[in-house]
């Protein structure tokens, strides 16, 4: 049976083959394919552009100025966050307590009202977002009639 094949009809069925082989994986792949980008070999550094092997300034030492600045901003943070964490169990006992006593939605956005004014600092943060979702999760996870994105945002208007 084999003898019956020559080399050159083998090589051509082979290359038939491969040919449908790998036109289906470009079908099925031309996704990917389009957004394929080759590597690019490094640029090549002029002699004189080449890295020497000592630096050239001492980078452990920082000016005193910066490490002022840097424990500043990180009591600053510290001191932001535990206000955070303080704020987020305030809200996580007023809804808790607001479940047990059947408040209307009305009497609690004005509880929470009243305890965000006590964080006036907090007001214009970066993480309100992420308190208004905790305030709709724990309206939601205790039962009550959770209050919108909207309703929420009006409780930080002083």
């Amino acid at each position: 049976m084999l003898q019956d094949i020559s080399w050159g009809e083998l090589a051509g069925a082979l290359i038939i083959v491969l040919i449908v082989y790998y036109g289906f994986l470009a079908i099925k792949y031309a996704g990917d394919i389009k957004d394929f980008k080759p590597r690019r070999k490094p640029a090549v550094l002029a002699e004189d552009e080449k890295f020497s092997e000592e630096p050239e300034e001492e980078l452990d030492e920082l000016p005193e100025d910066s490490t002022e600045e840097s424990v500043n901003y990180a009591e600053k943070s510290d001191a932001l966050f535990d206000r955070i964490e303080k704020l987020v169990a305030a809200f996580k006992e007023r809804i808790t307590l607001a479940s047990k006593e059947n408040l209307v939605k009305g009497q609690l956005n004005e509880e929470l009202k009243k305890i965000i004014s006590g964080y006036p600092d907090l007001v214009h943060t970066s993480y309100r977002t992420a308190l208004n979702e905790l305030i709709i999760y724990e309206c939601t996870e205790n039962g009550l009639t959770a209050p919108n994105e909207e309703e929420v945002e009006e409780l930080w208007v002083m």
